[in-house]
């Protein structure tokens, strides 16, 4: 059973992620809520990285990811709280290779 979406978020989170690209999960542990800050990792790339919280409007909390590992690069991630007690993820990067911006997604579940 999953928490309310009132319940901090500090903890790990994990979640498949899909989008335009896939195949891979995301890994979160938050060490603090208010405001939100955490270490990030991308198992099977592999990444590593960190999250910093820029704003929060009602259930949605903007962050910078800050790559601190690995062939990942800084992108913009948006977390939707949802009323399930799941964190809806998308993360959006450009990616050089493909030259645009791609996004990808993620319900992230406590681990």
């Amino acid at each position: 059973m999953n928490p309310p979406a009132s319940a901090p978020l500090t903890g790990t989170w994990r979640g498949a992620v899909t989008g335009d690209d896939s195949g891979f999960d995301v890994v979160v542990t938050f060490a603090g809520s208010n405001p939100a800050r955490a270490t990030v990792e991308y198992p099977q790339i592999p990444c590593a990285g960190t999250w910093s919280e820029e704003s929060r409007r009602g259930d949605t909390i903007s962050l910078v990811e800050r790559v601190t590992s690995g062939p990942c690069v800084t992108s913009q991630i948006t977390l939707d709280r949802r009323p399930d007690g799941t964190l809806g993820f998308r993360s959006d990067y450009f990616a050089e290779s493909r030259g645009r911006t791609l996004t990808i997604y993620a319900t992230l579940r406590r681990a």
